[in-house]
């Protein structure tokens, strides 16, 4: 399963992602809006996980631009 992570805290970031590759999900990280607008035109996610306190905006509306746009990704 495909993860992109999308949080700008570094040590909580890295925390996920290695409790998740752990486990053997393949993880992509951005840190920012603008990267995570890229990385799903880019990347192929099966989930997403979400932070809302991000340095260019709040996680939610990047959530409504996906939902707007159809893009169907489970964030968490």
């Amino acid at each position: 399963m495909h993860v992109l992570l999308i949080e700008d805290d570094p040590l909580v970031a890295l925390g996920i992602r290695s409790g998740l590759m752990t486990f053997d999900f393949v993880v992509d990280h951005v840190s920012t809006l603008k990267a995570a607008r890229q990385a799903l035109q880019t990347v192929s996610s099966d989930v997403v996980i979400l932070d809302r306190g991000l340095p260019d905006g709040d996680g939610l509306q990047l959530l409504s631009e996906w939902r707007e746009q159809g893009i169907d990704v489970c964030p968490y």
